[in-house]
């Protein structure tokens, strides 16, 4: 009787009112009596827990490589040139346009790399170095832009 009892109790069969399981209180299996969780292994929702869990961790741990990751990696732009044989720019106005859009950008990069330097989250000595090549960078860039404009 004890040993069908507990299997029906595996299966999540309805157990019999006044059942007792060893090491679960009684609170428990009438939880798990009632309506919507009657046909659920109890058991099964403890490994679901530990799986979804397991996943949170995993997905924190990865998007915080990432951010890491992000933050090392050495910047590699490129500026259009007009008169480079390589990237020649026949359209002086679209050259312009990905000059002005790349102005932009390192504006805002350089924005967003003083807040993060502010909140803690990057280093000083990589701070300096990646704010001093976004500076020469942008300098670059607004050579280039003035020479359109003059030009």
């Amino acid at each position: 009787m004890r040993n069908s009892s507990i299997l029906l109790a595996l299966t999540g069969a309805r157990i019999e009112s006044g059942y007792t399981v060893p090491g679960h209180l009684q609170s428990h299996i009438a939880l798990f009596n009632s309506e919507p969780l009657v046909y659920t292994n109890p058991h099964l929702w403890v490994v679901y827990f530990l799986i979804m869990l397991s996943l949170g961790i995993a997905c924190i741990v990865l998007i915080g490589r990432r951010r890491r990751d992000r933050c090392q990696e050495k910047p590699n732009w490129s500026i259009p040139t007009l008169d480079s044989k390589k990237n020649e720019v026949v359209d002086e106005e679209e050259a312009f346009l990905r000059l002005k859009r790349l102005n932009d950008r390192l504006l805002g990069e350089i924005k967003s790399l003083d807040s993060q330097f502010t909140s803690g989250k990057i280093p000083e000595e990589r701070y300096q170095d990646l704010r001093e090549q976004k500076k020469e960078m942008l300098v670059r860039v607004k050579i280039r832009l003035k020479d359109l404009t003059d030009g």
